[in-house]
């Protein structure tokens, strides 16, 4: 770790007039000229460049800041340690990559206790553990507040196993691993309850402890038989766009085929949502969406049911990119997908 240091006050100037994924998409204009040709640029889970021998590097960065993207009424030390974990492990798992190294910046306020953070960085650092990811080391800064936990993580994928969103085929199926929505139902009841009915603890789970598909990831990459892949974190209506800018495509998705656990659709009901609008904009699933030629549906799963022992289901297919992006409704109309979920900017 790095020395300890006061960080100086200043204040944070709030944009009225962009979101997060059009920062994004100014940031990337503007490096362009930046461009190494064995690099890969800001719009894939993680980056990657080929340093030395015969692997490609991966590098990914999650920010976690209070009261932003967790709350202490609902939210765990433990639960946070895990999850900043969590959340790179799932990009690294979505260009089929092996976590290695980790660096962890901790920006805590003067008064946070170590009955907070000494439990949140126990679990962060089984976790790691667990993956045989190193915590290598980092910085540490105090401040006025609000606390703020950033983990950057490194790994590695054989550049031939390499998974990127951009190389999406027209004809490929579209598949998806698990099921979506319950971490959004899941946040909407912590949110409601002091304390969530324990029929509903599986959603909040999804939430707080979501499971990174590392394995499945590795197996998809290793298969060859995947195109195109990322991880669901800013909604399957958010995503599906992401993938099919990078790839030039468009994309035709089949509502009726979107997995969504029952327990998500009891906590909809209850809550007054509707279930899909939690799988297509709710966010923070960290499921692996990919595409893939349908004469590999069989291989696909078996290598994801079989080995990785997960659900796998196949919700739309790549299309022209003329023919746009749109949801199959139930009675076979056309209509328009909603827009993903997106943080403030």
């Amino acid at each position: 770790m790095g020395r300890v240091r006061q960080a100086r006050k200043t204040t944070a100037r709030r944009s009225g007039d962009w979101q997060e994924f059009q920062l994004i998409d100014w940031i990337r204009q503007c490096t362009q000229n930046q461009a190494i040709r064995r690099e890969i640029h800001i719009g894939d889970d993680a980056s990657s460049y080929r340093a030395s021998g015969t692997m490609n590097e991966l590098v990914t960065c999650d920010a976690m800041i209070e009261d932003v993207h967790w709350s202490w009424d609902w939210c765990d030390p433990r639960s946070l340690g895990y999850k900043i974990v969590a959340v790179n492990l799932s990009d690294i798992a979505a260009m089929g990559g092996i976590p290695k190294r980790a660096h962890l910046v901790l920006a805590l306020p003067w008064q946070q206790k170590k009955a907070v953070v000494q439990p949140m960085l126990r679990s962060l650092i089984k976790t790691l553990n667990r993956h045989q990811v190193v915590l290598a080391g980092g910085d540490t800064v105090f401040s006025s507040g609000p606390m703020m936990i950033t983990l950057t993580l490194q790994g590695e994928v054989a550049p031939q196993e390499m998974l990127l969103r951009s190389q999406a085929k027209e004809g490929d199926l579209l598949f998806v691993t698990g099921d979506l929505g319950a971490a959004a139902a899941g946040l909407d009841l912590l949110k409601q309850y002091k304390k969530v009915p324990s029929h509903y603890t599986v959603l909040t789970k999804k939430l707080l402890a979501p499971i990174p598909r590392v394995e499945a990831g590795r197996l998809l990459a290793h298969s060859g038989k995947v195109h195109a892949m990322l991880d669901l974190s800013d909604g399957l209506a958010g995503d599906v766009r992401h993938l099919a800018k990078a790839s030039q495509v468009g994309i035709r998705l089949y509502t009726e085929y979107i997995p969504i656990a029952l327990a998500t659709r009891v906590a909809a009901r209850h809550l007054k949502k509707d279930p899909l609008f939690y799988a297509l904009c709710g966010g923070e699933d960290y499921e692996l969406l990919f595409t893939a030629s349908p004469k590999y549906t069989s291989e696909i799963f078996r290598l994801v049911q079989d080995k990785a022992k997960l659900s796998c289901h196949i919700i739309g297919q790549v299309v022209n990119k003329r023919q746009g992006i749109y949801q199959i409704l139930p009675n076979g109309s056309r209509a328009p997908l909603p827009a993903g979920w997106q943080h403030p900017a």
